[in-house]
């Protein structure tokens, strides 16, 4: 049978109007583990076939990829890959976990060599460098800073697809899940690419989106 809460009865006359249900956000959820929807995928009870993400303690559904996200994701895959030069490892839509997440961010730059994470994903304290190509997900990319800083992740980047900029987010305060550094780069701004304190020079930032079609 349907929760109430979801299929409210039908409202029979205006003398016996049932209370409004209850806000989700109101209402206390059982939150998941990182161990727990790892559980479910070997279980089965989530596939391959269900596009999700845990956030928060949360499963959500991914957004629908589109044209502009994977082709920004190939531009910015490949210029990162010329910077990094085999210095560290890229991974690419593949999960990482946090104390309460288990996100797949579109790209997360970690230490190598690449069998490391044959068993395991990496964990926060292993990544270096994470990117969002928001396009039609950017407010909850940007929800996703709170889960980054809170994780210790040194640096995140947000490619804002519709806006043409580079939302830059760095020393992150775990305590209070913020980063306490946010910069807004325009397309003709330069960006510094730094990973593990090694300076990787500056990039302007149109060379990270897609060119403008006439």
């Amino acid at each position: 049978m349907s929760p109430t809460l979801l299929e409210p009865a039908p409202v029979q006359s205006a003398r016996n109007v049932p209370p409004a249900p209850q806000s989700i956000d109101s209402l206390s959820l059982y939150l998941w583990t990182p161990a727990q929807y790892r559980r479910m995928a070997e279980l089965g009870v989530l596939t391959q076939e269900d596009k999700v993400e845990l956030l928060e303690g949360v499963i959500v559904r991914k957004m629908t990829h589109n044209a502009p996200h994977d082709g920004t994701l190939q531009v910015v895959s490949r210029r990162l890959q010329s910077l990094i030069a085999g210095k560290w490892e890229i991974r690419s839509q593949s999960s990482m976990i946090t104390v309460d997440s288990e996100s797949e961010p579109d790209l997360a730059v970690v230490p190598g060599p690449e069998d490391r994470y044959g068993e395991e994903h990496p964990h926060a304290s292993e990544v270096l460098f994470v990117i969002e190509i928001a396009n039609t997900s950017l407010k909850i990319d940007r929800r996703k800073a709170v889960i980054y800083a809170r994780g210790g992740i040194p640096v995140y980047w947000i490619v804002n697809v519709q806006d043409r900029q580079l939302e830059v987010f760095s020393q992150p305060d775990p305590v209070n899940s913020v980063y306490l550094r946010q910069d807004v780069l325009r397309e003709n701004q330069f960006v510094n690419v730094t990973i593990e304190n090694h300076d990787l020079g500056q990039v302007e930032v149109r060379h990270f989106l897609l060119p403008v079609r006439h």
